[in-house]
């Protein structure tokens, strides 16, 4: 595939390009897109603008390999979308709740023993 489309843009443009190159810059454009999509879900990010959002349109329509995150006909909705939640982020909170928790007891049973010494 990327062979066809380094000889096309030979062909059509007259710009020459390597498959390799034309598949890394493919890879990029993705990155770039997930990355846009990933800051703009953020609350408290500001905005960034696609600027390839009519040329990736028109590659998404026309393969078929690539799923939308959500398809939608009259009676039901799919939802094709990955698990975003950051696992390590509540695993951090939780073990910060934890540690504070038993600060907290620690606090508590000192503040005891030394009423018992009064």
């Amino acid at each position: 595939m990327w062979k066809q489309i380094a000889t096309n843009n030979d062909n059509e443009l007259g710009v020459k390009f390597s498959f390799i190159q034309v598949e890394n810059r493919y890879k990029t454009i993705c990155k770039r897109k997930k990355l846009v999509i990933n800051n703009n879900r953020q609350t408290g990010a500001s905005r960034m603008d696609d600027t390839f959002e009519s040329e990736w349109n028109q590659i998404t329509n026309n393969d078929d390999s690539i799923l939308p995150e959500i398809l939608r006909n009259t009676t039901n909705v799919v939802i094709n979308k990955k698990d975003f939640e950051n696992k390590p982020k509540k695993m951090k909170k939780e073990l910060l709740l934890a540690f504070l928790k038993a600060k907290e007891i620690q606090k508590e049973r000192r503040h005891q023993e030394k009423m018992e010494l009064i």
